[in-house]
């Protein structure tokens, strides 16, 4: 029985499918060992309660008010009515021992007055009432749920966070509809 050699196009072919599966192992390896160090980072720094978000996005909630405001223009560019981009503006929410802080910029109909010399930014300061951070089991993630009172009104918040640190805010208020935020966490102590 003759015995065929493959030819020099079929052995390059092989070693570059090698090469390449080669490769996909080792990003997958590599962000897997990444990932599990991220875990580690988020489950202390949530058992320590010591942690920031960054909010690169707010997502009002879209009414015909908000509508009339995207198309005069208005909005950030590259934002729309349902997505403002607000990772070029200070804004912050943190959570460090018992204490929560947060100042973040509102896009959305305020219900009640706010008087006068008020901010018109969501701010709060203080020791939050019910705190409550819950591990997911099967996603890993976190959820915190507390509610707080502001200068003039009353807010109710609601965090999820991913092992990837990407996180999403929700606040409720007593004068305002309702806006989300989308963010990433900040863990380490350098980063803040």
């Amino acid at each position: 029985m003759e015995r065929t050699v493959p030819s020099v196009k079929k052995v390059r072919k092989i070693r570059k499918k090698g090469l390449y599966g080669l490769c996909v192992v080792l990003m997958m390896g590599c962000a897997a060992q990444r990932s599990a160090a991220t875990n580690i980072e988020l489950d202390q720094a949530m058992a320590e309660r010591a942690v920031e978000m960054k909010a690169q996005f707010a997502h009002p909630l879209v009414t015909r008010a908000m509508s009339q405001i995207g198309n005069s223009g208005l909005l950030p560019q590259g934002s729309t009515i349902g997505q403002i981009n607000i990772a070029e503006t200070t804004n912050f929410f943190r959570i460090h021992g018992d204490s929560v802080t947060a100042d973040l910029p509102y896009y959305g109909e305020r219900q009640m007055g706010g008087g006068y010399a008020n901010k018109d930014g969501i701010e709060f300061a203080g020791v939050p009432e019910n705190l409550e951070i819950r591990q997911d089991s099967i996603t890993k993630g976190y959820t915190i749920t507390f509610g707080i009172d502001g200068k003039t009104e009353n807010f109710r918040v609601n965090a999820q966070v991913q092992p990837n640190l990407r996180s999403q805010l929700r606040i409720n208020s007593t004068h305002r509809t309702a806006i989300r935020y989308s963010g990433t966490l900040v863990t380490s102590k350098e980063e803040r």
